[in-house]
């Protein structure tokens, strides 16, 4: 030892071993030629530290107290190929239990360094296995030495072939446990995705997906999925909701099967409960939550909003008393008619009633104006019944389909011209009173106005009974 050693005691010496006793300091270098034992006669290494008998932990401190400098702990090996160059070793009752060796590459790659976590299995004899790696570009492997990805855990024999990580948060009411996911968008800002498992002050525990600030999927601890807009209220097993501007000129969900093999496309599939009454299919409106659309369960479809009428006359015999022309059915002449027989059309009771709406909130049937307002574009069916009697022989009678202003000039033969018949020109014939009835099916554009208007000769030679008088319509798609 050199001389700038003070030394409180030293005990007797043996050979080249000095023993020492109490507290050692020095004022410069020390240098020892063999192996340091501080509480050992007999140390296992250049320097070992005992402690047989004094309470506590066995602390070794190393304390830098200058300004802007830090402790430092330096292992370093001299390995020429791949192997460690480095190890910390842990140990109990001479049982090698853990240890985390630094290995560092050779043949010329010396700073090409990784590190490897072992542990020692209860039952190993000691035996040390590698548990994690941190490779030398940074990506960490679990129970896997050539990761892949920045984490990549494989399950094995010791922990089990499935995989499986859990965080769990703090035993504190409405603690959350998540994963934040922080990407950068192309304009090189950063953006956080994130999965979170929340109680949202519940006495239950859903799953959270969340991007750019917002949530957008919950998995709630029934089972309902809930997707898009108000997903904390559940009103269904799955709800996708959309809110204001989240779904602008898109669908708010789509079902596609693209396969190409023959009897293996299927789209959508709705099954009801057991019940024939039970709703399979229901669509609503947003607006007032109305049933538009409806399967049942038994496979009746039913469109309570759907256009439809089905109106009746009310009144008496009217005779076409304006002279030959054509007359409209409601309240007044307009849109190229020249005369109007009003037939109090209503549609309620006996049957009738009406369904529909346009945009602007109006009814799609016009009890006063007699006439049809196509709520969209489609194909329509109609049909009307007059009750009709002639006086004199030889006149001439037709009811058209008028759409707008233009007369469709769809002449039908059943009902052609309706004759007296005591009128010599047809002899006996069976023709009054007469029912005439007409049917037909238009296509129809948005807004487009349909209405029945009548041909009547004359203006006395036809009469008209309101109350045998019907008409509907409806549309067909």
């Amino acid at each position: 030892m050199s001389s700038n050693l003070k030394v409180n005691n030293i005990l007797s010496s043996t050979g080249d071993t000095v023993a020492i006793s109490g507290i050692v300091s020095a004022t410069s270098n020390v240098t020892v030629s063999g192996r340091l034992g501080i509480g050992i006669t007999n140390p296992d290494g250049f320097l070992e530290i005992y402690n047989s008998s004094t309470a506590g932990n066995t602390v070794l401190k190393i304390h830098n107290d200058k300004n802007n400098d830090a402790a430092n702990i330096t292992l370093e090996g001299k390995r020429t190929s791949d192997n460690d160059t480095g190890q910390v070793l842990f140990r109990n009752n001479n049982y090698g239990v853990a240890g985390i060796f630094a290995n560092a590459g050779g043949s010329g790659n010396h700073d090409g360094g990784y590190l490897k976590f072992f542990t020692s299995q209860v039952g190993s004899g000691d035996a040390l296995s590698e548990r994690l790696r941190i490779t030398s570009d940074g990506k960490l492997g679990i129970n896997y030495g050539s990761p892949v990805t920045i984490i990549h855990a494989i399950g094995n024999s010791t922990v089990g072939t499935s995989v499986t990580m859990t965080l769990q948060s703090h035993d504190t009411a409405n603690a959350t446990a998540g994963i934040d996911l922080l990407a950068r968008r192309n304009d090189n800002v950063n953006e956080t995705c994130k999965i979170q498992a929340a109680s949202g002050g519940q006495n239950s525990v859903d799953l959270q997906f969340h991007t750019n600030g917002g949530e957008r999927l919950r998995i709630l601890s029934n089972g309902h999925v809930a997707i898009g807009n108000d997903i904390a209220n559940d009103t269904g097993m799955f709800k996708v909701e959309a809110a204001d501007g989240q779904s602008d000129d898109q669908y708010v969900a789509q079902f596609k099967n693209l396969e190409t093999t023959a009897s293996r496309n299927y789209g959508l599939l709705v099954q009801a409960g057991s019940n024939g009454t039970d709703h399979g299919l229901r669509v609503r409106n947003g607006a007032n939550n109305a049933t538009h659309f409806e399967v049942r369960g038994d496979g009746i479809v039913t469109k309570p909003n759907s256009a439809m009428y089905s109106a009746r006359g009310q009144g008496t015999w009217n005779t076409f008393n304006s002279g030959s022309g054509w007359y409209n059915l409601g309240t007044s002449s307009y849109s190229g008619s020249n005369y109007y027989i009003n037939h109090g059309w209503t549609t309620s009771g006996g049957g009738c009633g009406v369904r529909g709406v346009l945009a602007n909130g109006n009814s799609v049937w016009e009890n006063a104006a007699a006439r049809f307002t196509a709520p969209v574009a489609g194909f329509y069916f109609f049909e009307i019944n007059l009750y009709v009697r002639a006086f004199g022989g030889g006149k001439t009678f037709h009811v058209q389909p008028w759409i707008d202003s233009s007369n469709t000039n769809y002449y039908t033969s059943n009902i052609g011209n309706i004759r007296n018949s005591s009128d010599a020109n047809t002899g006996n014939t069976q023709e009054y009173p007469n029912s005439v009835m007409r049917t037909i099916v238009l296509y129809l554009t948005v807004g487009q106005q349909f209405r029945w208007s009548v041909y009547s000769e004359g203006s006395t030679n036809f009469a008209t009974h309101f109350d045998y008088a019907h008409q509907s319509g409806y549309l067909i798609g």
